[in-house]
């Protein structure tokens, strides 16, 4: 059989295409602030993770340009031959003192974080237990590792006590979950994870891509909303959103770092990543260190429009923390229709078809005036 039949098979894209609902990649051609220009016109920006409203600050443009020109644009090896520069180094002892850990380490992207972690971390002897609902990243870690996989339902602690009551006890064991849930906001209940682990001598392991940052008194996410920051064992977190760049990270006991920084494959056969995204998260940390406003900003403005839709009787997942608001849809074609007559009247949202949920993300540069028309506009789409 011709291994390119399945792809001669796939007709979805163009079918899309031709009946006018294809919804994904937009060209964008602007800074992705509160608007951006996306196929040619202003839009309304509500579908990025840029909750800080960083992405076209001048400090973090800035502070890319001069690693742009002391470092040049890549490194050309790995961490452990010739790509730690100082500008790593930095990046990684601040955000281990501000995550309150020993030591961090980063990776090229998030997606890679959680494939290098799992993997150095996990073998074929252990136990892993997750959210069925955790981003695929983690999953495809867990793949990666050759551990055994036991999910639980979505937010049902009492089957994960469950299993793990009904572990191995010769078995290593692993609990990992996001912390925001990217699909509509909610937050892992972490004391009740720790307690978990605490119990049934597990480790825990928290992925808060879409919480550090956007959530927390200070920004430092999900386990500093919960009071849990000295509890969790392994945080982990991207640069894509928050800190407006690219790569992840890992901050852990140094001994835990040091192990997946000389073990994991995934982090010492890849490429470091490029100083100039070093630079930028760097520079985008420290502006959420002096201003955390930032990320009480961008929640106040999710729930601005939380408040609105309710008032307008638009069903939305009423359980969010952060800065993510997701309404929900009738079926996968209304999806893309909707999410496309938004487009036509300039914002811009996400289409998440397998939660049956229009996806949208608010960040701390957002006005009053733009969110009203947010929510006017959803109205008129949602009358239809």
């Amino acid at each position: 059989m011709d291994l390119f039949k399945k792809c001669y098979e796939f007709t979805a894209v163009n079918e899309a295409k031709a009946a006018g609902i294809y919804p994904y990649c937009p060209v964008v051609s602007d800074k992705q602030t509160d608007v951006t220009v996306m196929n040619g016109n202003k839009t309304i920006m509500i579908g990025s993770s840029n909750y800080l409203g960083l992405s076209g600050d001048e400090r973090v443009i800035e502070a890319a340009k001069i690693a742009l020109d002391k470092y040049g644009t890549g490194v050309t090896g790995t961490r452990l031959f010739n790509g730690t520069t100082d500008i790593h180094l930095e990046l990684e002892a601040e955000l281990a003192g501000f995550t309150g850990k020993e030591a961090c380490t980063v990776f090229p992207t998030g997606f890679q974080s959680n494939v290098a972690i799992i993997g150095a971390l996990a073998g074929a002897d252990d136990l892993i237990f997750g959210d069925d609902t955790n981003h695929e990243s983690i999953l495809t870690g867990i793949k990666a590792s050759g551990a055994q996989y036991i999910p639980y339902p979505h937010d049902d602690y009492d089957a994960l006590e469950d299993a793990l009551l009904h572990a191995d006890s010769n078995k290593g064991k692993l609990i990992i979950v996001d912390g925001v849930f990217s699909y509509d906001g909610s937050l892992a209940d972490v004391p009740r994870l720790v307690e978990l682990k605490n119990k049934y001598g597990a480790r825990l392991m928290i992925d808060d891509s879409h919480g550090f940052g956007s959530v927390g008194n200070t920004g430092r996410g999900t386990c500093e909303y919960y009071g849990s920051m000295d509890d969790v064992d392994i945080l982990m977190a991207t640069f894509s959103k928050c800190l407006v760049s690219v790569g992840g990270f890992v901050a852990a006991e140094e001994s835990v770092v040091n192990y997946i920084s000389h073990t994991a494959v995934a982090y010492t056969n890849t490429a470091a990543l490029p100083p100039v995204n070093a630079a930028a998260a760097l520079a985008a940390l420290k502006i959420l260190e002096e201003e955390p406003w930032r990320g009480a900003k961008a929640r106040e403005n999710a729930e601005y429009v939380r408040e609105k839709l309710r008032e307008k009787g638009i069903r939305f997942a009423d359980n969010a923390r952060a800065p993510i608001v997701s309404i929900y849809t009738k079926d996968e074609i209304s999806t893309y229709i909707k999410c496309l007559q938004l487009m036509a009247k300039g914002i811009y949202t996400n289409v998440l078809v397998d939660n049956g949920v229009i996806r949208t993300c608010y960040n701390a540069l957002h006005t009053q005036e733009e969110l009203d028309y947010v929510v006017e506009q959803f109205v008129d789409v949602f009358a239809d």
